[in-house]
């Protein structure tokens, strides 16, 4: 039974060997919540003694020390989704502090680390973005010439990015499409101004993002789809029930 802050936590740690029921409700004024445990009835024979424990815990949100304390007790600490990755990098940065023994350098080193090992990419982006630029003035030039007529203009496009090798930016145009269908799952705003902001975002974002590394690119498009799915099954869910 737990009560957290940001960086802080104090909770209340019953016998783990015991079969406790815990219970969370709303006090009487609708404004505070009542959370406590229930462990089983202890009996204690006359002339003799028994013993009932529990461990309570305040301070932060320490997890080497919530792991030792209790099972699962380092779960107070949400990294979200993406807790497979950001738990090992918590682990690992404090690994790098038992080295340097300053916070400071170990985020340094931690950045460079993780830089490092998406070089790859972000090379593989940033000379993609330089080919972009070197052939913009000849795009533009084809915009001129075949502007009225799209299938010639995509087919000398496609040209273009064969003899100059350059590979056109895919991940960016895959993010603005999912942005715009996750869109489309939601309700349109009410305020005309406010749904006419809402449209134009997918675009502003995928201009963007056309010179972001494509790692972070990935990680939006996998975000925005596992969202979808996940808005997706709700959404049938609910109608299902209206249904009933």
């Amino acid at each position: 039974v737990a009560m957290e802050q940001h960086y802080f936590l104090s909770a209340w740690i019953p016998d783990q060997e015991l079969d406790n029921s815990f219970k969370l409700r709303k006090a009487g004024d609708k404004t505070h919540y009542l959370l406590g445990f229930t462990s089983p009835q202890t009996e204690v024979a006359a002339g003799s003694k028994g013993v009932i424990k529990a461990s309570f815990y305040a301070g932060p949100k320490d997890i080497d020390r919530l792991e030792q304390i209790s099972p699962y007790l380092d779960l107070t600490v949400d990294y979200g989704w993406l807790w497979w990755i950001a738990k090992p990098l918590f682990h690992f940065l404090n690994f790098i502090y038992s080295l340097l023994g300053n916070w400071g350098l170990s985020i340094i080193v931690l950045t460079i680390i993780v830089k490092g090992l998406f070089f790859p990419l972000s090379a593989a982006s940033y000379r993609s973005m330089a080919k972009m630029r070197k052939v913009q003035p000849l795009m533009a030039e084809l915009k001129e010439r075949y502007g009225d007529n799209r299938q010639k203009m995509s087919e000398e496009l496609m040209k273009l990015y064969r003899n100059e090798k350059v590979n056109p930016f895919v991940l960016p145009l895959i993010m603005g499409a999912t942005m715009w269908f996750q869109q489309k799952l939601n309700p349109t705003p009410a305020d005309p101004t406010q749904a006419r902001v809402m449209q134009l975002m997918p675009i502003v974002f995928t201009f963007m993002f056309l010179w972001f590394p494509a790692g972070l690119v990935l990680y939006w498009v996998v975000n925005n789809t596992l969202s979808i799915a996940q808005q997706y099954v709700i959404t049938r869910q609910i109608e299902a029930a209206d249904k009933k």
